[in-house]
């Protein structure tokens, strides 16, 4: 199960800005990782842990600010195409997002 944030803050005021970078700070902390500017991504193993990574988002959302949440599984993320831009070395081939590969233990 893969949990995107979708965020949207006022990047014209100096606090908008400064609400930004905090929230960003707090969901990195907790194990997301920036896709592209306001778009964070993490995988949960569980639903459980999704809906717990939920709970903590929502604890830390500020006013004025717009959220979203979206759950993902494993079968519709790996039909998605993250494109990146092309790469220096090969310029015909696309610089695709490689997510790593998460060990489970049990």
């Amino acid at each position: 199960m893969w949990v995107y944030v979708v965020m949207k803050f006022s990047k014209r005021t100096k606090l908008g800005r400064e609400r930004q970078k905090l929230f960003c700070r707090e969901i990195a902390k907790d194990g997301f990782r920036r896709l592209y500017d306001s778009l964070y991504v993490r995988y949960c193993s569980t639903i459980e842990n999704a809906q717990m990574h939920k709970k903590r988002i929502m604890e830390k959302i500020m006013e004025k600010c717009q959220i979203s949440i979206m759950f993902v599984d494993d079968r519709h993320n790996g039909q998605s195409y993250h494109y990146l831009g092309r790469s220096q070395k090969r310029k015909n081939e696309a610089n695709l997002l490689k997510m790593p590969d998460l060990v489970e233990f049990f």
